[in-house]
């Protein structure tokens, strides 16, 4: 028998077709991302070649390194050993006046002057040496140095080849108030004359205590 199709019936069967068509390559083209989501991706890994050096060129490389690698020079400090010090340079030391007297003391007092307070030394104008004190200025300037010790700092010392002249003490005139000519034995600072005088029998540098008793003998080192 045939079967008689209308017009209605062909267009709803095409329909059908294409409808069906379409599915199937919907889902063709959504399995092929999945899969191709779903595949690892393949990595491709770069191994470095180890670099093949023969023993010449170690030892090449070892040549260069030892080359190029400064020897330490030992210094002055270390050849002397490890408890070496350097030595202090003399002239950069400060100078301090040499002192004389009879039996002096590093503070600067003698044998006619030994309290805590007599620290000064005062140089004279006559030979412009430090002297503990007038009395051993005139016990060691006052004579050829017959049997008088010459010290300093507690240090005794044998009277110079050629003494010279005996003489007597000259003072100071008020026109030289700016010399120094005073000593403190504590901190060895020189003080003017002018400063001194005015200091009320303490040290302008240390602070140390001078004899006030001093005052009485002024007149026989400067002119008041």
């Amino acid at each position: 028998m045939y079967q008689t199709y209308t017009y209605s019936s062909i267009c709803s069967q095409t329909q059908q077709r294409n409808s069906s068509r379409k599915t199937k390559i919907i889902e063709k083209i959504h399995s092929t991302f999945d899969q191709g989501e779903r595949k690892p991706k393949k990595e491709t890994m770069t191994t470095p070649l180890a670099s093949k050096s023969s023993p010449t060129d170690n030892n090449m490389d070892r040549t260069l390194q030892t080359a190029s690698t400064p020897t330490p020079t030992p210094s002055s400090s270390q050849n002397n050993g490890p408890h070496s010090q350097s030595q202090p340079n003399d002239q950069l030391q400060p100078q301090h006046p040499q002192v004389h007297g009879l039996s002096l003391t590093p503070l600067t007092q003698c044998t006619h002057y030994s309290t805590p307070l007599d620290i000064i030394a005062i140089r004279h104008f006559c030979c412009n040496k430090f002297y503990a004190c007038i009395r051993c200025h005139n016990a060691l300037e006052s004579s050829n140095y017959p049997t008088n010790t010459h010290t300093n700092t507690n240090k005794t010392t044998p009277p110079p080849p050629t003494a010279p002249a005996p003489h007597p003490a000259t003072v100071w005139p008020l026109s030289r108030r700016n010399e120094k000519a005073v000593l403190c034995g504590a901190c060895k600072r020189l003080l003017t004359i002018g400063e001194y005088l005015g200091c009320g029998s303490v040290c302008t540098g240390c602070g140390a205590g001078f004899n006030p008793g001093c005052r009485g003998h002024w007149g026989g080192y400067f002119e008041m």
